[in-house]
Parts: C-alpha cells; sequence; structure tokens
C-alpha cells in the first residue's frame, strides 16, 4: 500500500473520532512526510528514513514556506512544531500497526 493511500485510510479513520482541527493537523503532518519521502509503499520505510526526516526538519532554513496566510520567512523551525510534526507521523505508523497494515 502507497503512502498516499494510507493516508486515505487513516484520514477516514479518524472521521468523527477526533475533532475536524485534529484530524487536519495529523494529514498534514504525514503529507509533509509524504513529500519529503516521496509516495513510496509503506513497507519500503525505513527508521533511518524516519530519522533523516526528523533531521530534515531540524535543519530547515524557513518558516511558514507552505503556510496558507503567512508568508515564507528566515529561520529554522520551532522544536516545537517538529516535535508536533514527529507526533502525528508517530500516531499515523502506530495506526498502521493497530490495523495490521504494518509490522
Amino acid at each position: 500500500m502507497l503512502l498516499s493511500e494510507a493516508l486515505q485510510e487513516f484520514d477516514l479513520s479518524l472521521t468523527g473520532v477526533v475533532a475536524p482541527a485534529t484530524q487536519r493537523w495529523y494529514i498534514s503532518s504525514v503529507s509533509r512526510l509524504i513529500k519529503s519521502l516521496g509516495d513510496r509503499n509503506i513497507e519500503t520505510i525505513s527508521t533511518s528514513d524516519l530519522r533523516r526526516w526528523r533531521v530534515s526538519l531540524l535543519s530547515r532554513e524557513s518558516r511558514y514556506a507552505t503556510h496558507p496566510t503567512r508568508p515564507e520567512e528566515e529561520g529554522k523551525l520551532s522544536k516545537y512544531s517538529v516535535h508536533n510534526y514527529l507526533r502525528g507521523t508517530f500516531r499515523f505508523f502506530s495506526w498502521l500497526v493497530e490495523e495490521g497494515l504494518l509490522e
């Protein structure tokens, strides 16, 4: 299963279970991962891939590049932003295991 397909199923699983804002936040976090890694099969994602993604978040030199209302500006992401992206992605991979899609 591709990451994008798994994300669609994850989104469906959240509907009516979490607040809409929380659901959007989860989907946004995982979408950033997909943008970085590419739309790959979920079984090909390694711990090293996820670590490299974390490092790429920590080493970014600009913020708000894809924000709908804020202009992009120079500067690193806050540690809170990085933590939130990682939390959302962790929840997604936990769900994949719970659903039996990954070991």
